[in-house]
């Protein structure tokens, strides 16, 4: 991998440099949670590296050159950073076909799968993911956008147990409902404001 910066900021930890990150996305993708770039980087880079990331399912967000200034103060980011996740992230089928691979395994193992949605302090996602192996959850999965990493924060406050437990990200979550329900699992969802009836 080509040298680059490398930042830990107080929640998120971070891979700078156009081909240091470009490298790290053409290898293991497994840990990267969102792509920062400058509004300020060249056309053609820019065209590049979000299309590899789209390939990767990794979220791309631009942003003022002055934030990536302010998160990562005195590094040469050039316009470019990596969020890397504090535990390896798996695929929904990958998640699924380790816990129970057919319909009859479902039925036998009646395995418990967790899907947490709009979850976005980290703190909270690191309770939920303790809670979540305490209870004999088998697996966890969130989507890929508007929800909080697994970052140094939910790791810490998870007690270590996040990475004791396979986290699957998606876009479509809607759709990883449907692929349950054909599986045969049963949902139950759960909503603060829902009234009890």
């Amino acid at each position: 991998m080509s040298k680059g910066s490398f930042k830990a900021t107080e929640q998120t930890e971070y891979l700078c440099g156009r081909n240091a990150v470009r490298e790290a996305l053409a290898a293991d993708i497994s840990r990267y949670h969102k792509l920062l770039l400058s509004k300020s980087i060249s056309a053609v880079f820019d065209r590049e590296i979000r299309a590899i990331a789209r390939m990767s399912e990794i979220p791309v967000q631009i942003v003022p050159q002055q934030k990536l200034d302010r998160i990562l103060p005195g590094v040469n980011h050039q316009g470019v950073a990596l969020a890397i996740s504090a535990v390896a992230y798996t695929s929904v089928h990958e998640l699924l076909s380790s816990v129970a691979p057919t319909l009859d395994d479902v039925q036998a193992r009646k395995p418990i799968i967790l899907i947490l949605d709009h979850i976005q302090d980290p703190y909270n996602l690191g309770a939920m993911l303790r809670t979540a192996v305490a209870a004999g959850v088998s697996g966890v999965i969130i989507p890929d956008r508007d929800a909080a990493p697994v970052n140094a924060s939910a790791l810490k406050t998870s007690a270590g147990m996040a990475q004791h437990i396979p986290i699957a990200r998606t876009q479509r979550l809607s759709l990883v409902l449907e692929e349950l329900k054909e599986r045969g699992y049963w949902i139950v969802g759960t909503d603060a404001q829902a009234e009890l009836t």
